[in-house]
């Protein structure tokens, strides 16, 4: 039995030795620009002719429009693609595909394979004429990943003030003839198209060329005319996972000095330097990462150093927020610090207004004692020089004019303490005299005191902007202070700019001139101790400084300075 069983096994072996091997099947993947019976028909003799050169393989051909192109080839269904090596270089995912040979030439039934490039066609009654004026229009191309159907386009067009976002692209897709349909109906306004598309279909017929021009300024190839042209031949490519000796050994049949003439010739690949350039420009070249795919390769590539810088951009960003937050709270605060200084500012005020309404009311006997007393000298005056026998006959409606006026100062004094207790004093200031108020005071106080030697000196044309009622108030009262001190003469001299009132008394004391307008400080015993302190706040009214201050002869010197005008 065992002798039978190892005679059975060394038939197995045999018979699979010599049984017959099937051929294996290869796809080769193809762009097919003019859709795919064309292609099968311009190809499959190429197909047929190369499998025939490899009896042990088997080659078959897939049509492929642009979407199916990527999608096919990143399925790892395909061996071996047939493109523009754009298309290649366009892959969203890099392949390392091995490139076996270029097209050198190909029938005048096949595709052109040393020509590669744009022309933008309109309608023959398009009002269009230049590529400027392609703003805003609809432009029809076949995809944005292929080349000559569009990318190869927009650097012409960049290049004469037109971008990609001043178009209003719609693609057509394989076939690309397709662009050129949807101009021919208006669909569109104009139509990007590969090199040679227009002359490759009037040849056939499909199309009438006197239907169409190019935008200005278009250039002429060897056969063609267009706006742009590159030196590009289709690529024959094996994929990734294709075995390396069936790569070699298609790539030495197609390399072949005997491939039949009527089929594509081929050589070695060539140069895609000028269409790497474009697509640098343009921004679609494979290896022209954006800013966050830099930052990303980086970050890999030097991945503890990203770390810490991120942990110490964390940090600073933190910090930065923490700080902007504090700051913001503090601003809070010192707006809320602030309404609230407002507020007491306010109440302050107030307070002060009610203070000097309060001051005011306990020294009103005092201001109106002195009306009350010229009017009662007045009175008294004409009762006495009647009584003698003296009256003359102007000394009545004199002494009337005098008691008239007095009795309005009084109501003066009333107007202004009632509107001190609502806001400062704002009355309109006129232009004054001071020789005539410096003569209205002087009269007036000799009606109460003939006895006191009251001297002026003043210049006739010294004017000063106040309200005359409240500056004779503040000179009469620094007069009867004066006068109640004990001085027997004063003198009163105005100057550009002030008054300076002089007398022969006993001065100020030095508590006086270290405080001068404390309110209720008197050193008489029937005294309120608040008239400095009204006539003070008087001069402060009217833009006036009053100040005290005694001679070096003697004497108290009363100064009231206003701005030079």
């Amino acid at each position: 039995m065992k002798f039978w069983h190892i005679i059975n096994i060394f038939i197995i072996v045999c018979s699979l030795c010599f049984a017959p091997v099937q051929a294996a099947t290869w796809l080769i993947g193809i762009q097919a620009p003019n859709g795919a019976s064309a292609t099968q028909e311009q190809w499959q003799a190429w197909v047929d002719w190369l499998s025939a050169q490899m009896p042990d393989d088997d080659f078959s051909l897939v049509a492929l429009n642009t979407a199916d192109f990527k999608n096919s080839l990143h399925s790892h269904k395909l061996d071996f693609v047939i493109a523009q090596p754009v298309q290649l270089l366009l892959l969203p995912k890099q392949m390392p595909t091995h490139w076996l040979a270029s097209v050198a030439s190909t029938p005048a039934q096949g595709i052109n394979g040393a020509e590669v490039g744009s022309a933008i066609w309109v309608r023959q009654d398009s009002p269009l004429h230049t590529l400027k004026d392609l703003h805003g229009k609809r432009v029809a191309a076949v995809s944005p990943h292929t080349f000559g159907g569009y990318l190869a386009a927009m650097p012409i067009l960049q290049a004469h003030g037109v971008h990609e976002s001043d178009l209003h692209m719609q693609f057509s897709e394989y076939p690309i003839a397709r662009t050129l349909e949807w101009l021919q109906a208006g669909r569109v306004d104009a139509a990007i198209t590969p090199l040679c598309l227009m002359e490759q279909l009037q040849q056939t017929g499909h199309i009438d060329r006197r239907q169409f021009r190019l935008l200005s300024p278009a250039i002429h190839s060897s056969h063609c005319q267009g706006h742009v042209e590159f030196a590009s031949n289709w690529l024959l490519a094996a994929m990734p996972d294709t075995p390396t000796a069936l790569s070699n050994a298609v790539a030495r049949a197609v390399l072949s000095a005997d491939t039949p003439a009527d089929l594509p010739q081929w050589q070695s690949p060539q140069s895609t330097h000028a269409i790497e350039q474009v697509l640098l420009q343009t921004g679609h070249h494979p290896y022209q990462q954006n800013l966050w795919q830099s930052l990303w390769f980086y970050g890999q590539k030097y991945r503890y150093w990203s770390m810490t810088f991120v942990v110490v951009l964390l940090l600073l960003l933190g910090n930065h927020g923490v700080a902007i937050y504090l700051a913001k709270r503090r601003q809070h605060q010192l707006q809320q610090m602030y309404h609230k200084l407002l507020q007491t500012e306010k109440m302050m005020y107030h307070s002060d207004r009610i203070h000097t309404l309060g001051e005011m009311m306990s020294g009103i006997g005092h201001e109106l004692n002195q009306p009350l007393t010229a009017i009662q000298y007045y009175a008294d005056g004409v009762r006495l020089k009647q009584q003698a026998g003296r009256l003359q006959a102007d000394d009545l409606p004199t002494a009337l004019q005098h008691i008239s006026q007095q009795v309005e100062h009084s109501r003066s004094i009333i107007h202004n303490i009632r509107a001190w207790a609502k806001m400062p004093p704002s009355q309109p200031h006129t232009s004054l005299s001071v020789a005539a108020i410096l003569a209205e005071v002087r009269q007036f106080i000799a009606w109460q005191h003939p006895d006191l030697a009251l001297h002026i000196s003043c210049d006739s044309a010294l004017t000063v902007l106040a309200d005359a009622i409240q500056l004779q108030q503040i000179l009469v009262n620094a007069i009867l202070n004066s006068q109640q001190a004990g001085a027997s003469h004063i003198h009163m001299q105005g100057l550009t700019g002030r008054l300076v009132l002089h007398d022969n008394g006993p001065g100020f004391t030095d508590a006086q001139l270290a405080f001068p307008f404390v309110p209720f400080r008197t050193s008489r015993s029937d005294g309120l101790g608040i008239g400095l302190v009204v006539c003070a706040r008087l001069a402060r009214s009217m833009n006036m400084n009053l100040t005290l201050s005694n001679h070096a002869d003697g004497g108290a010197v009363v100064t009231l300075e206003w701005p030079a005008t």
